[in-house]
């Protein structure tokens, strides 16, 4: 638990303020902590969803990519060998 000092300014003049000075202890971010934390959580969890899709997106255009090399070079491979036993 985190607790932050403030002073009260429930005094009318500065000088007063400063000689009594009440100071009080509340917690700001015991409450806000575990929602920051749940937004980072799910911000990070975004982030690999998103790297994940792409990662995907990528891994299929490079097959597809592989397999019209693969067949090209079949098909120049095939026609040289018929080309030469002629």
């Amino acid at each position: 638990m985190t607790t932050t000092l403030t002073i009260d300014h429930g005094m009318p003049h500065r000088s007063e303020i400063r000689n009594n000075a009440r100071f009080v202890a509340f917690a700001t971010l015991c409450n806000k902590e575990p929602i920051t934390m749940l937004m980072h959580e799910e911000l990070a969890r975004e982030r690999i969803r998103d790297m994940l899709q792409s990662a995907s997106t990528q891994r299929e255009a490079r097959h597809s990519r592989n397999a019209r090399l693969s067949t090209r070079v079949a098909y120049w491979a095939q026609r040289r060998a018929h080309r030469f036993d002629s």
